[in-house]
């Protein structure tokens, strides 16, 4: 049931690599097909005597109903097997379309769970790719209009389900007798016309049983994957599954490295040598795919920052799926999936991060202590889930966030609270709505008495005590203002973006606000600007050489975190940014008589682990 907390604890006792997903975020660029081309892969003719790449896909669900809406189960005839939301099926398609473009290889064959929220995942990304003609404004399989069932060929295999036992489905919403039933025909029905092939023979003829172990699950999985690409040597294979499936599809076949969290629709990317001669076959070891394909939607990586992601395709969106280990980028992302349960205390090792930690200091000591800045993206936002919503708006160019938006921006605060070591004293935050709500989300998280364990977003706070941080609106930390981010048909026509500040200032948490404040940039910045680059980071040097002795958390929009981390580390592209996914930057300060030394900015990446141990966004990275 999603209960990740406790469950990838379990799974992982030694972990060092978390694999993530990506996350919706509009990519600016065209889209960069890979380069490494003479990895591509497509399907063999066995009469020849050559060696190819076959290419293994194994992807999670989407957004899962139950993790949204706690009610749900109460009333359910199968609590144990929710559907998707409707994020989760644009998500699932937006991911499919992403395949369709930035794969260097084609995906010939899909196996699926047979759980619901699988199947539906599956029959979002199945319309992607053989989707005809698809309108570039298609938001899920609704919007296509017609497919060619001929390039890919769907299957449902048991062997993929959830790991059934009570970490993965507590016990009071598991059938009663302990069997799965599930509807074959029914949910054959879901996948897009034509695309079943019904005489494939599935590698498990049942269900596994109620109650395996762990290490059951770990080897169910990996025998899936072996088996399946065997008796597929010839075509490149998509496994949609569960997180389970996911994380044993990167620790069984990568050293040393294990998973923390699987972002909703993260995936891995598996490969490995098959050489045919006179009708056999003989197949390497699997590895993992060291080329990220930038996907608008989804990304994998393995490296070691706090909000990398993995590719996930929206429009022109783009999510990062990734993995992580100390070395270098692999391969995917997550975005803040999982409801947060403030029950179960989040994993954090403070002696790691003493170093890092830094409070307001005292003017009148000399001592050098770390200043810490976080630079994070908004929440979901209202356009990216309804396309018609921009037709009617009185401002299409300024989108609110949705619901799910809200939602993850609080639980992002909520975090913020439990893990950082150290405390937030001050907000910035850029002038358009969305930004505004999710800054208001997250102060009132922080700002919280006696928060209530359920609360799910800021109208469930009691409470605040605005004492605890001030927040204030920066025009210097505004979306890009150009076509690359917002279109000309809806930008304001005659290119001066207003904004109404005491109105976004009333939906600040009530005493957060200082109006004492002065602004970086006194006004916005002018339409048809060419590089943000230099306004951003200037606005990050300048915000924090105002506070020096402060901790700062900057909400502002994707391009903002990506120089966050390019600006500051070496080397270092961002492709994408999940929502609220967020960088984290420090630096040492010294302070004595009133006087302030800082040093260079570097970007955290102790605390990474633990962020994505805990459902925290991502940003996709690439090393030059």
């Amino acid at each position: 049931m999603g209960r990740m907390g406790a469950l990838c604890n379990s799974f992982v006792s030694s972990f060092q690599t978390p694999i993530f997903t990506r996350i919706k975020t509009r990519h600016k660029q065209p889209l960069v097909p890979r380069r490494n081309l003479n990895l591509k892969a497509m399907a063999m003719d066995p009469s020849d005597s050559e060696t190819y790449h076959q290419n293994v896909l194994v992807m999670r669900h989407g957004d899962r109903l139950d993790n949204f809406d706690p009610t749900w189960e109460k009333t359910a005839d199968r609590p144990w097997d929710p559907p998707l939301i409707q994020t989760g099926l644009s998500r699932a398609f937006q991911t499919g379309r992403a395949f369709r473009t930035l794969l260097p290889f084609p995906i010939h064959r899909v196996f699926v769970s047979p759980f619901l929220r699988c199947v539906q995942t599956a029959s979002e990304v199945v319309a992607a790719l053989c989707a005809v003609d698809d309108d570039p404004n298609a938001k899920s399989s609704r919007d296509v209009v017609s497919i060619d069932p001929s390039k890919v060929k769907a299957s449902i295999e048991y062997g993929l389900c959830e790991m059934l036992n009570t970490l993965a489905i507590s016990l009071d919403v598991a059938p009663k007798d302990g069997i799965f039933r599930f509807d074959i025909p029914k949910l054959e029905a879901l996948l897009p016309n034509g695309t079943l092939d019904r005489t494939v023979e599935p590698v498990y003829k049942e269900m596994p049983q109620w109650g395996e172990t762990m290490m059951d699950t770990q080897s169910r999985h990996e025998q899936m994957i072996k088996a399946l690409a065997d008796k597929y040597p010839s075509e490149n294979l998509l496994l949609v599954t569960h997180w389970e499936g996911v994380a044993v599809s990167v620790s069984s076949f990568k050293e040393d490295t294990g998973v923390s969290k699987v972002a909703y629709c993260g995936y891995s990317e598996l490969r490995r040598p098959v050489s045919w001669e006179n009708q056999t076959f003989t197949a390497g070891n699997f590895e993992h795919s060291s080329a990220p394909v930038l996907l608008d939607c989804i990304v994998a990586c393995v490296f070691v920052l706090k909000n990398l992601m993995l590719h996930e395709i929206s429009g022109n969106n783009l999510r990062v799926q990734w993995i992580y280990k100390y070395e270098n980028v692999l391969l995917s992302q997550p975005h803040l999936q999982e409801n947060i349960s403030p029950s179960k205390p989040f994993r954090f090792h403070k002696e790691k991060h003493r170093k890092a930690k830094a409070t307001a200091m005292d003017s009148s000591e000399t001592k050098t202590c770390q200043q810490n800045v976080l630079v994070m993206r908004h929440g979901d936002r209202l356009d990216n889930f309804d396309p018609t919503w921009e037709k009617t708006a009185d401002r299409p160019w300024d989108p609110p966030l949705i619901q799910a938006g809200l939602s993850r921006a609080f639980k992002t605060g909520r975090a913020f609270q439990t893990l950082l070591p150290f405390p937030i004293h001050r907000v910035f935050v850029s002038p358009f709505l969305r930004c505004v709500q999710t800054a208001s989300e997250v102060v009132a998280a922080l700002c919280a008495v006696d928060d209530h364990p359920d609360a799910k977003s800021s109208s469930d706070v009691v409470s605040i005590d605005p004492s605890k941080l001030k927040v204030s609106i920066e025009y210097g930390l505004c979306e890009m203002l150009n076509t690359l981010a917002i279109r000309r048909d809806v930008a304001p026509k005659d290119g001066i973006f207003h904004f109404d500040v005491p109105k976004l200032e009333a939906l600040l948490p009530s005493g957060t606000l200082d109006p004492t404040v002065e602004p970086v940039y006194k006004e916005v910045p002018q339409w048809g600007e060419t590089d943000p680059t230099s306004r951003y980071e200037q606005t990050i040097k300048a915000l924090a050489d105002t506070y020096p002795t402060e901790n700062l958390l900057l909400v502002t929009h994707g391009e903002g975190v990506s120089v966050s981390v390019s600006s500051f580390l070496e080397d270092i592209t961002v492709i994408e940014v999940d929502y609220c996914a967020y960088s984290e930057l420090r630096r040492p300060v010294s302070w004595r008589n009133a006087s302030v030394t800082a040093g260079n900015f570097e970007l955290d990446r102790d605390s990474e682990t633990d962020r994505k141990e805990n459902n925290l966004g991502f940003f996709l990275i690439s090393a030059h």
